[in-house]
């Protein structure tokens, strides 16, 4: 209910710029007022935004956005929407991208800006363990670690030098405390090796 919510709210948005008046063969000067009135209305605001803009990047608590989204960047139309831009979204956004190279096939992910510092992915330890017992998770785990091992040439952009994700791999020690958890660990390693 709240996602239809927020798609009718989005729709009758009068900021939304991406809708489209009139079909081709319509009055022409109709046409024409709408756009030039539409222009008006945009670079008033851009001017509005653009003069206050130091003032709240220096205050940024002080100040509510007026828009949830930015009405220019936000897409009309996407194949796939990922709500969420955390470890697990941007992950499933950069798969399905690589997965499909094709430029059409747009990928969307929407993120809360505001309480991105507050999300799991900002706010953990960022451990990765491959102390599983189930195969499947064991090689989730291990092609994890490889691909952040060399995280910078897969997230390199043309001929820019390569991000540094700052990856160091650490590892973990396991203490058994009877017997029978030290065979069972025992086994969990030799399945995990």
């Amino acid at each position: 209910m709240l996602a239809i919510r927020q798609v009718s709210s989005l729709e009758s948005d009068p900021d939304f710029e991406n809708e489209r008046h009139f079909e081709p063969g319509e009055d022409v000067l109709k046409r024409v007022w709408h756009g030039l009135t539409y222009d008006f209305k945009r670079w008033k605001r851009r001017y509005k935004e653009a003069r206050y803009d130091a003032f709240r990047r220096r205050n940024p608590i002080a100040h509510m956005k007026h828009a949830v989204l930015d009405n220019e960047l936000f897409p009309f139309r996407t194949e796939v929407l990922i709500i969420g831009g955390g470890l697990t979204g941007s992950s499933t956004a950069y798969w399905i991208k690589q997965r499909f190279r094709d430029e059409d096939f747009k990928v969307t992910v929407v993120e809360n800006n505001d309480k991105f510092a507050e999300s799991s992915t900002m706010l953990s330890c960022g451990g990765i363990t491959q102390q599983f017992c189930v195969p499947e998770h064991i090689e989730m785990s291990m092609f994890t670690t490889e691909f952040l091992r060399h995280a910078g040439e897969h997230l390199r952009i043309l001929d820019n030098d390569p991000p540094d994700i700052h990856f160091l791999p650490m590892g973990y020690m396991h203490l058994a405390c009877t017997p029978e958890d030290a065979e069972r660990m025992r086994n969990n390693w030799k399945l995990q090796v």
